[in-house]
C-alpha cells in the first residue's frame, strides 16, 4: 500500500487502514489452505505477495478473469511497481488503462494490417548498377521485370543501351511469357518499352500475340495501357488490324472503365492516319477505313444511349474531333437526329457542344433551331446542362458574325 502523504488526509488514511486490514484477513485465509486441505496457519503475510483493487474493490486470486491484461501490481509491503510481462501477475490495478473500462468492455487489441503494396520488394536498390547489361539477367528476365526495382532497371536498359542484342534478350524472353506480364503492374512496362525500342518484326509479332485477346487486354487496368502504347507505336494496317478484333465487342468495350480509352485512342490514331493520307493527295487505306467503319457502325446503332452515358460521351467526341469524311457525316447524322434529347442531358450536351464546334453548317442551324423554337432558349438558359450548350451556340455565333464582318470589309462593303 502506498504511504499516507499527510495527517491531514484523514479519510485517505482511515481507508488505508481497513484496506491494510481487510488484506491481511485475506492472506491469513489463504495461509489456511493446503493442498490435503490441513490448516497451516502462518502469524503474518509473506512479503512479496500482492493484491489487486478495482472499482469493485478487492478482487480474490480465484475471481481474477483470466483475459485481464498485466498492470500496475501493488505489493502487501505498501510499494507499487509495474508489471510489463507477458505473463499476468497475481494482482494488478486496473485504472487508467488503455483498453478497458469501468463497464467490463475490452476493447478489441489493434491489429497491423500488412497491404500488398507494402511488402518489400526482392530486389535491392543497390544491386544493379550502370555497368550492369540485360545479358547478366538472362533467364531471369520475367521475374526481375515483376519487381519494382528490377522493371525500372530493365526500363533503362532498354532506353539506353546501343547494344541491339539487349533489347533481343528481353524480347525472347518476354514473348513465351507475354501473358504473365501484359497486365503486371511492373512488368507491363517492359512490353511499352519494347514497342518503343523494339524493331518493325518484333513489333508486328506484338501485334499478332495482342490481337489473339484484344478484349480482354482492353479492359484491363495495366493491359489498356499497352494495347495504347501499341497504337502508338504500331503501322497503320497493324493498328487498323488490331482495332477490327473488336468486332462484335465495340459497346461492350465502350462501357468499360479501361476499354473506353482504348477505343477513344484508336479513334484518335487510325484518323490522324487517315488525315495524312488525304493531306499528301493519297487514298486512305481501306483496312484504315474498314476498321473505323468497324466501331462506327455499332456507335450509330445507339447514338442516344451512348451519347448520354459516361464513356460514350468520350468516344462519340473523339469520332467527332477526329474522324474524316464519310465517316464523320454518318456520326453528325446520327447525333442530329437524337440533338433535341441530347441538348439537357448531364452527358449529352458535351457532345451537342463538339457539334458546335467541329460540325457541318447544316449542323449548327438544327441545334440553332432547337435552341430557340417556341422561345425555348430562356427556359434552357436557366438549366444546368442546356446552358452550357446556349453558352456554346452563341460563342460560335458571335465567332462566326466576326468573321462575315471581316469578309466585308475585305471586299469594300
Amino acid at each position: 500500500m502506498m504511504k499516507v502523504a499527510s495527517q491531514t488526509d484523514a479519510p485517505i488514511a482511515n481507508m488505508e487502514e481497513d484496506l491494510t486490514k481487510t488484506m491481511d484477513h485475506e492472506v491469513d485465509e489463504m495461509n489456511k489452505i493446503s493442498i490435503g486441505g490441513a490448516s497451516t496457519p502462518s502469524s503474518s503475510p509473506p512479503a512479496d505477495i500482492v493484491y489487486e483493487s478495482t472499482h469493485e474493490g478487492m478482487i480474490h486470486p480465484a475471481q481474477r478473469p483470466s483475459n485481464y491484461p498485466p498492470f500496475t501490481r501493488i505489493s502487501s509491503v505498501g510499494s507499487i511497481e509495474s508489471h510489463g510481462s507477458a505473463e499476468p501477475p497475481p494482482y494488478w490495478y486496473p485504472s487508467q488503462r488503455s483498453g478497458y473500462s469501468n463497464n467490463k468492455q475490452k476493447k478489441s487489441p489493434k491489429r497491423t494490417v500488412v497491404h500488398k503494396m507494402d511488402r518489400k520488394v526482392s530486389i535491392d536498390h543497390g544491386k544493379y548498377d550502370d555497368s550492369m547489361t540485360l545479358h547478366q539477367l538472362k533467364g531471369d528476365i520475367i521475374k526481375v521485370a515483376k519487381e519494382q526495382d528490377g522493371s525500372r532497371f530493365i526500363q533503362q536498359r532498354l532506353e539506353t543501351t546501343s547494344d541491339p542484342t539487349e533489347i533481343d534478350v528481353a524480347f525472347n524472353e518476354a514473348l513465351p511469357s507475354i501473358e504473365e506480364i501484359w497486365n503486371d503492374v511492373y512488368g507491363n512496362f517492359i512490353l511499352q518499352w519494347l514497342l518503343d525500342v523494339g524493331t518493325d518484326e518484333m513489333k508486328k509479332v506484338f501485334a499478332e500475340r495482342f490481337k489473339s485477346d484484344i478484349v480482354s487486354l482492353a479492359t484491363r487496368v495495366y493491359g489498356c495501357r499497352v494495347i495504347q502504347k501499341a497504337f502508338d507505336t504500331l503501322k497503320a494496317e497493324d493498328v487498323a488490324s488490331l482495332v477490327s478484333a473488336f468486332k462484335g465487342n465495340v459497346v461492350f468495350c465502350i462501357h468499360d472503365m479501361n476499354g473506353n480509352h482504348v477505343l477513344q485512342k484508336s479513334i484518335t490514331v487510325l484518323s490522324a492516319h487517315a488525315k495524312e493520307a488525304q493531306d499528301l493527295g493519297q487514298t486512305v487505306s481501306s483496312l484504315v477505313q474498314s476498321s473505323l467503319d468497324t466501331i462506327i457502325d455499332e456507335v450509330a446503332q445507339d447514338m442516344e444511349g451512348l451519347s448520354r452515358h459516361t464513356y460514350g460521351c468520350r468516344v462519340v467526341q473523339r469520332m467527332v474531333e477526329n474522324c474524316v469524311e464519310p465517316q464523320k457525316s454518318r456520326i453528325l447524322d446520327s447525333i442530329i437526329a437524337c440533338r433535341k434529347q441530347l441538348i439537357e442531358d448531364q452527358y449529352g450536351n458535351y457532345v451537342i457542344q463538339r457539334c458546335l464546334q467541329y460540325g457541318r453548317p447544316s449542323d449548327r442551324d438544327a441545334i440553332f433551331e432547337s435552341i430557340t423554337v417556341n422561345n425555348n432558349v430562356i427556359k434552357l438558359s436557366k438549366q444546368k446542362q442546356a446552358s452550357n450548350v446556349v453558352e456554346t451556340m452563341l460563342s460560335h455565333l458571335t465567332q462566326a458574325v466576326s468573321k462575315s464582318e471581316d469578309r466585308r470589309k475585305k471586299v469594300g462593303l
